[in-house]
């Protein structure tokens, strides 16, 4: 476990070019030199992740804040209503939740919960299997300490085999409870030069709405009440599910055909017979 590595790097922030011997060699454990080398950098890959989504977070909020401050003083510039001086008060009301937020955020060191471990080539290595049939690689974790190593059964599936043939395989690792992750390095080539695109707004009325005024999807609705009608669990209600599916795949392919570039309106976080303001 890196856990004694996040306590520290928590407490001394260091660069990766900084991760030297005497930095990952500080727990005294049984543990080898190379062990504690690949824990050190786990640990510290977590805490910049941390602190780079803690910087992203408050950088949105100073955002926020910037834009709020900015349409007060654009009502202010405006006639002295009684309805522009509602809207400041509430636009007050907003910027000071804003900065109280901004002003107690704080970053919460990461968890390190033992349930995955990232393996780099410098303790781990995939070797063929001696005698095939049983398993199709071993993954051999050594430089442990005390002469210790590890061998891991691997059986590679369909996935594995098809990005093995178009890339290269790259000698790092991520070990779990029940698998192990590879990663691929693959050539994919320059990057599609994007001439049409469109925005789509989804909905029940109509799937799929453009910003060129184009709509698909107009009887979807027809079929979620098909849906409803039905028993819960009957062979009717399948039947009425994997309709409305293979329609929704049907008209997702017609709206790719229309663009080079798709943007779609991100509705995360929305709870139902939810009201938007000023909608």
């Amino acid at each position: 476990r890196p856990e004694f590595a996040l306590n520290h790097f928590w407490k001394h922030k260091i660069k990766k070019t900084e991760l030297l011997k005497d930095v990952f060699n500080i727990p005294d454990t049984w543990l080898s030199s190379r062990f504690k080398q690949v824990a050190a950098r786990e640990a510290l890959d977590m805490v910049n992740s941390v602190q780079e989504v803690f910087d992203w977070n408050k950088e949105q909020i100073l955002d926020s804040i910037t834009a709020i401050e900015n349409k007060i003083q654009e009502i202010q510039e405006r006639l002295d209503t009684k309805q522009n001086r509602r809207k400041i008060n509430n636009l007050y009301v907003k910027l000071k939740k804003k900065k109280m937020k901004y002003d107690m955020m704080q970053p919460h060191k990461p968890k390190h919960k033992s349930k995955r471990m990232c393996i780099s080539a410098l303790i781990g290595e995939l070797q063929d299997c001696k005698n095939p049939g049983k398993f199709d690689a071993w993954l051999r974790l050594s430089s442990i300490g005390n002469k210790t190593k590890i061998d891991l059964p691997i059986n590679f599936h369909r996935h594995f085999k098809e990005l093995n043939k178009k890339g290269r395989r790259l000698n790092s690792y991520i070990v779990t409870e029940d698998n192990i992750q590879f990663s691929f390095e693959i050539e994919t080539g320059p990057k599609k030069e994007v001439k049409h695109l469109i925005g789509i707004d989804t909905g029940i009325n109509a799937l799929a709405s453009t910003n060129e005024g184009k709509q698909f999807g107009l009887d979807t609705k027809e079929y979620i009440e098909k849906i409803k009608r039905c028993k819960w669990g009957s062979k009717g209600q399948v039947r009425a599910r994997k309709t409305l599916k293979y329609k929704i795949s049907e008209i997702a392919k017609r709206v790719c055909q229309e663009a080079d570039l798709i943007v779609v309106e991100k509705l995360k976080n929305l709870s139902k017979n939810t009201k938007l303001k000023g909608r």
